[in-house]
């Protein structure tokens, strides 16, 4: 057919065919369509929220790590290994040792305690493993124990016992044996210069 049979416009609402306007501001589906409008800023909003999580995220496993390794220093999660205010940390990984008779007797904190005869450097018989530290109820005094050492002939699993008063040094003062296997020693310490001691001797 000749193209002027085509007609050049086709007037609105031809064959079920509008113009695209756009929505005017009374137009009942305009509040139906608009949140699209604010899409993108939605997404991109999330996408920003869901970067801080993964930085907040990242941040809390970093000071968790860092949680877990101080509280490795301190004894864990077990706020009495060091003792009810801490005392024993400083002296953590130190030993002391005292002379009496023809023994050397040794403690070590958080370790083992032995006893050896005197001049020997190594080896020696094992007095037990560190078990804590305690208050006396009726002194209040400081009690440090080792149990569960080398059994004796005939008798109980070797022990020792430690009594510790207020000092300027950390030192073991003396040692005994007042029954079969059972070892006690005093101790001077710092440890041991507390408020209870302050307010017993009136300083």
């Amino acid at each position: 057919s000749d193209s002027s049979d085509i007609p050049s416009n086709v007037s609105d609402g031809f064959s079920g065919y509008f113009i695209p306007k756009p929505l005017g501001d009374e137009d009942p589906l305009r509040s139906l369509f608009e949140p699209l409008s604010t899409l993108s800023s939605i997404v991109t909003e999330v996408s920003n929220l869901e970067e801080a999580k993964r930085e907040s995220d990242s941040s809390l496993s970093k000071l968790r790590r860092e949680i877990d390794v101080l509280e490795k220093k301190i004894g864990g999660r077990d706020e009495h290994k060091y003792g009810a205010d801490g005392e024993l940390y400083g002296i953590r990984d130190s030993c002391y040792a005292v002379e009496s008779g023809k023994y050397e007797y040794e403690v070590c904190m958080f370790k083992k305690a032995t006893q050896r005869d005197k001049g020997q450097k190594g080896g020696g018989t094992h007095l037990g493993n560190w078990a804590g530290m305690s208050r006396d109820e009726e002194s209040g005094q400081r009690v440090m124990k080792w149990d569960k050492g080398t059994k004796c002939w005939n008798g109980p699993a070797r022990s020792a016992t430690v009594y510790v008063t207020c000092g300027a040094e950390t030192k073991l003062l003396t040692a005994d044996e007042p029954s079969t296997c059972e070892y006690v020693f005093t101790m001077e310490s710092h440890i041991a210069c507390d408020d209870d001691f302050k307010q017993e001797h009136g300083i």
